[in-house]
């Protein structure tokens, strides 16, 4: 009895929340990624509402002061990007790129573990620095902290978000380097390359432009770290106060925030491809369509590794490079058009029936419409004649409303196509869809709203607010796209406590994670089909077919 009572006696990893902090298991993995990301999503809710109230800009009426409202913008930011857009896109690779090449681990999972939490506590970090220093912060610094150059840190709240920013990139670092060397070694037997997903293979372009930016990234935060505790020994004026290049320090969010934008494209439209292919029942051909896809998704990885010397160039050498931002911005959205002829062949399949189109499909249709008109504006409105303008509001409509709600209706796209093989439950129709009707709404009135507050000056969201219609319907714009996204939120709750639950593979997907049960088990697969094209699932599916009528 008493060996048996001793038997039995808990270890330290039998606690279910002691797992999941231990967990190496890429599945795992993911959802932490994705989980933290959604719960981050209040922070930028939270600043956004902030801007919105400050009408003034930080002026001596609203409830903000300039020091703080350029605080606010760069939480706004930094949220967006690093706290929910970066690890929704880790999180889906990380959980899905297994599963679809049939292998039954993530090699280096040890390292994509703390890459996780590299990126967490480095997020973290990032958006704890308006409070390092900050005289209005109970136990701040002094008021002589407060730079009066227009950076919206103090010295020492520029030395946490570098930190953060840098401890950041080295987990991206070593979660990408995972995925890659699945990707090369961790193959099922007959998967090649060309066999690969077009996910599975946009992870492979976005892990190699998002290494390249984090090196270059993590080098120059290194750089301004020691120069913060050097008498700016590299002379890069981290105090703000004389000689030295300062633009990097004087808005360093945009430094990686373009090139890393950009690479997010990658993988989503990757994922919305797989979407694409499922929906309308009409498969990439290997030689057209998918040669047309990788060719946009190849182009956009390399637009973003050369932003990130382009960047390094604008900063340290010469002014006149930004000139080149607005083209480099067209030339994503020109990059989309190979995606989307490759979708053509397949869309002109589709034939909807009496009930609404799927909605990851209607969030891959949203994405194209929204960068379409996003350039398409920003050309008969912004660029003939001020192309070379960095501080044309064109350009913010094209940035702000065209990329960035883009992007949110393709990550959107992504997790609603997955969220059934993820979670085992189906999500609530009727929310989807308003969730998507939110989301275009939002995106297409913050283009627009950018747009008509042609006032001559690039400026930040919440500063084009006031009396002005372009304004209002910016605001509302922006507004709009965070309740599609706080409601997919909520959607997720509902699912996950009262959804319906749904099959292994309830879209009858193409690729090999469909085979895997609804969520998948530890070791993935029991065993494999054989594998002879890009699409392993729908082949098992026809040679049962086969066998059913030969029989």
């Amino acid at each position: 009895m008493a060996a048996n009572a001793h038997h039995q006696l808990p270890t330290w990893r039998d606690g279910v929340g002691i797992r999941w902090l231990t967990a190496t298991d890429h599945k795992r993995l993911g959802v932490m990624h994705i989980v933290s990301a959604l719960a981050l999503l209040g922070v930028a809710g939270f600043t956004g509402l902030l801007l919105m109230l400050d009408t003034d800009h930080g002026g001596s009426t609203g409830p903000l002061d300039q020091f703080a409202h350029l605080q606010a913008n760069l939480l706004q930011n930094t949220a967006g990007l690093y706290a929910i857009g970066l690890p929704v896109v880790l999180g889906l690779a990380v959980y899905l790129v297994p599963l679809m090449i049939g292998a039954r681990e993530l090699i280096g999972a040890q390292a994509a573990a703390l890459g996780f939490w590299l990126w967490l506590g480095g997020t973290i970090l990032m958006l704890a620095a308006p409070a390092a220093g900050n005289p209005g912060m109970p136990g701040g610094g002094d008021a002589s902290k407060e730079d009066a150059t227009g950076l919206p840190l103090t010295f020492e709240g520029r030395q946490f978000w570098i930190m953060g920013l840098v401890i950041v990139s080295i987990g991206v670092l070593l979660t990408c380097g995972s995925l890659l060397a699945t990707l090369l070694r961790g193959r099922a037997e007959g998967m090649t390359p060309s066999r690969l997903p077009v996910f599975a293979t946009s992870v492979g372009l976005f892990g190699i432009a998002a290494i390249v930016s984090s090196v270059i990234l993590g080098i120059a935060g290194i750089l301004f770290l020691i120069d913060a505790g050097s008498a700016d020994f590299f002379a890069f004026d981290v105090g703000a106060t004389e000689g030295g290049y300062s633009a990097f320090y004087q808005n360093p969010i945009w430094f990686f925030a373009n090139p890393l934008l950009y690479a997010l494209f990658v993988p989503l439209l990757g994922g919305l491809t797989e979407a694409v292919a499922v929906f309308t029942r009409r498969p990439l051909r290997p030689k057209a369509e998918r040669a047309l896809v990788l060719l946009g998704l190849g182009a956009i990885t390399g637009l973003s590794i050369l932003l990130s010397v382009f960047h390094i160039a604008a900063d340290a050498f010469s002014g006149s490079f930004l000139r080149g931002i607005p083209i480099a911005i067209l030339l994503l959205c020109a990059a989309v058009v190979p995606v989307v002829v490759g979708w053509l062949d397949s869309l002109r399949g589709f034939k909807p029936g009496k009930t609404p189109p799927p909605t990851p499909l209607l969030f891959a249709l949203g994405t194209v419409e929204v960068l379409a008109l996003g350039a398409i504006l920003s050309l008969v409105w912004g660029f003939p004649g001020n192309y070379n303008d960095t501080t044309s509001i064109h350009l913010t409509a094209l940035f702000q409303g065209g990329i960035a709600g883009g992007l949110t209706l393709a990550a959107l796209g992504c997790l609603h196509y997955w969220f059934p093989k993820i979670t085992g439950r189906a999500l609530d129709p009727r929310g989807a869809l308003a969730q998507f009707g939110l989301a275009i709404l939002g995106a297409n009135l913050l283009i627009l709203g950018l747009h008509i507050n042609d006032d001559g000056t690039r400026l930040l969201l919440a500063e084009v607010a006031g009396s002005k219609a372009g304004g209002i319907l910016a605001l509302i714009g922006f507004l709009a796209l965070f309740l599609a996204v706080a409601g997919f939120v909520a959607e997720t709750a509902k699912a996950m406590l009262f959804g319906r639950r749904v099959g292994n593979d309830p879209w009858e997907g193409d690729t090999l994670e469909w085979l895997a049960t609804s969520p998948p088990a530890e070791h993935n697969f029991d065993r494999l089909p054989p594998i002879e094209s890009a699409r392993p699932l729908a082949d098992l599916r026809e040679r049962i077919a086969a066998q059913g009528r030969s029989a």
